[in-house]
């Protein structure tokens, strides 16, 4: 026998099709709805990656950098006129301390280097800088090593030179002399405390095409390089410290900065060739 359900009353239908309206208006309506809202304009949308580990230096690899300069202690400081300098890693010398990655860095029509560089071999990281600094009577070298797990920020180099320390960075050796030939002056050697602390952040590349831009306008000419490839993405690396910042942008296939200014300077990478 057929089971027979008993008829609804009319304040039951009345709920029933209270609680299909809802499902009638979220199917039969929701294709105009959609459509209008297809047709408003689409948001700028900002892609955010990862870090890539950069390009290594390599033996043969040659960069040149240009800086201009403010002279704070001028009374009514103007940027100088930029000078080249020549980057170059020359190859692996065995020293005192062991194997290190050499880079020299030469101002453009000089004979001989004022700054050689020594990086750890496996990471990269600076953990030495020989500088030749004028003073009475010649030249006298000066020794900066960096803390400790730290970026590298020269206190004597002509041309700025600030790197970021790489992750895993070894500890630098104790020694704090450089050999001299007999009858030399003894090389000053320093080493900086726990001062300096990094900070990268991925930024599109527009973000960090446009800061290269803002940086030079102070210095009323356009930025001599072709190294902004459409679509590489950037890095903004800041560098501080007591009484020292420094900001640098950064790309995936470039193993140096393209660009970095402090409150004093302002250099960038005109072109960089890697080794055949």
């Amino acid at each position: 026998m057929p089971r027979r359900f008993p008829l609804l009353g009319s304040r039951a239908w009345m709920l029933v099709a209270g609680s299909l309206l809802p499902l009638a208006v979220s199917s039969g309506f929701a294709a105009p709805r959609d459509k209008q809202l297809s047709s408003s304009p689409a948001r700028t949308v900002v892609v955010v990656h990862k870090a890539k580990p950069r390009n290594r230096l390599a033996v043969g690899d040659q960069w040149r950098v240009r800086c201009s300069q403010l002279p704070l202690q001028q009374q009514d400081p103007t940027w100088s006129s930029p000078e080249t300098w020549v980057f170059a890693v020359t190859g692996i010398e065995r020293t005192a301390d062991g194997q290190r990655l050499i880079v020299t860095v030469t101002r453009e029509g000089a004979a001989k280097p004022t700054v050689k560089l020594q990086l750890d071999p496996t990471t990269q990281a600076v953990l030495r800088a020989d500088t030749q600094v004028p003073a009475a009577g010649g030249l006298r070298d000066f020794v900066e090593r960096p803390a400790p797990g730290e970026p590298f920020v020269s206190e004597v180099s002509p041309v700025p030179i600030a790197l970021p320390a790489p992750e895993h960075s070894p500890t630098p050796p104790k020694t704090e002399s450089l050999p001299q030939p007999a009858g030399d002056a003894p090389a000053l050697a320093f080493s900086f405390g726990p001062r300096f602390h990094q900070k990268t952040d991925p930024v599109d590349a527009s973000v960090g095409q446009a800061k290269i831009q803002r940086g030079m306008e102070p210095l009323r000419r356009r930025r001599e390089a072709g190294l902004e490839p459409t679509g590489i993405p950037r890095y903004v690396t800041v560098i501080d410290g007591p009484g020292a910042r420094i900001d640098e942008v950064w790309d995936d296939t470039t193993p140096w900065p393209l660009y970095s200014e402090t409150q004093a300077s302002r250099c960038w990478l005109v072109d960089y060739k890697k080794r055949m």
